[in-house]
């Protein structure tokens, strides 16, 4: 599956893209929600967001991880062939004025989507003049990396690069073409319109504990478009969160590459999972905030009405 999905080369060809400037981000902040649980904080607009002043993005973990840092930090983007230039003119702004920001107690990020065969040294010297706790860069490089652990940012941001992921879709893709596909685009608040108990129990679920959920509706298709508009509804950054998360599967041979990751994931397939391809929901403390969803296309559901038909086994761990 991996050879179907974006590379360090795609990000950097991306990055020569008017859009990238505004989803580079998202990227980042998908990423974030995807591969750390123990958030605070996380400020980062994208899209038409980008415009307004102030940090590309704030955010405050606990632990951390290996692209996050623990407590606080500020991060800066740019998608500029002269990522020295960038990040040196981010770094000093932000030294000179960093507003609310103690320096000496938050870490300074700058990403970029193109590979920066300067950064460690670059790194290293702004470490060494000690104004910030600490000093890191993401490049092209580690955002691949990055994304081999969120299989669900991987698939969104390969579909955008033009990499086809196969068997594999991000939910919120799959929702937004779906209402896209009318016009005017159909809106969450009509999907959803008469089922605000259907709703009220997803949602219960998806912040619940592991286990199994039910979705009514008349086909895959709808089951997954409800699921979607509902997670739509969420705040920021709940929602984010699931969909950084959330991959529709279409073949057991998907599933078997994308159940080896450990980080939590939503996933649902739309074939016949058997009993030994269902994961088990409570063997490990990494894995017990996973869920699993299934989509069921029998003949009896074709032949349910709407109220009656149902997208059956959505599994969670």
């Amino acid at each position: 599956m991996s050879v179907l999905l974006a590379t360090a080369i795609d990000l950097e060809r991306w990055a020569n893209r008017l859009d990238s400037s505004g989803d580079l981000p998202k990227l980042v902040r998908q990423l974030i929600l995807a591969t750390e649980e123990d958030i605070t904080q996380l400020d980062m607009r994208a899209g038409e967001g980008t415009r307004y002043e102030g940090y590309d993005g704030m955010v405050t973990a606990g632990k951390g991880n290996a692209f996050v840092p623990p407590d606080r930090s500020v991060w800066e983007m740019g998608v500029t062939k002269n990522v020295k230039g960038k990040a040196d003119g981010d770094y000093a702004k932000r030294t000179e004025s960093p507003g609310d920001i103690d320096p000496s107690r938050t870490v300074f990020v700058f990403v970029t989507p193109r590979r920066w065969a300067g950064k460690n040294a670059w790194v290293e010297e702004k470490r060494k003049a000690g104004e910030w706790r600490d000093v890191r860069v993401v490049d092209a490089d580690d955002l691949e990396t990055w994304l081999h652990l969120a299989p669900a940012v991987h698939i969104w941001i390969s579909g955008l690069v033009g990499k086809d992921p196969g068997d594999c879709e991000d939910l919120e893709t799959f929702g937004q073409h779906w209402q896209e596909a009318t016009l005017p685009p159909l809106p969450s608040e009509l999907i959803l319109a008469g089922r605000a108990a259907s709703v009220e129990r997803l949602i219960a679920f998806v912040r619940g504990p592991a286990g199994i959920f039910t979705v009514q509706a008349d086909s895959q298709e709808e089951a997954l478009v409800f699921i979607a508009a509902t997670i739509e509804q969420l705040s920021p950054n709940e929602r984010d969160a699931l969909f950084s998360r959330a991959v529709i599967v279409r073949t057991e041979h998907a599933w078997r590459q994308i159940t080896l990751t450990e980080q939590p994931l939503v996933l649902l397939p739309t074939f016949q999972l058997t009993g030994t391809q269902v994961p088990r929901s409570h063997h490990s403390q990494k894995r017990r905030r996973w869920r699993f969803s299934h989509v069921s296309h029998d003949n009896w559901l074709k032949k349910r009405s709407r109220e009656q038909a149902s997208v059956k086994n959505v599994h969670r761990r």
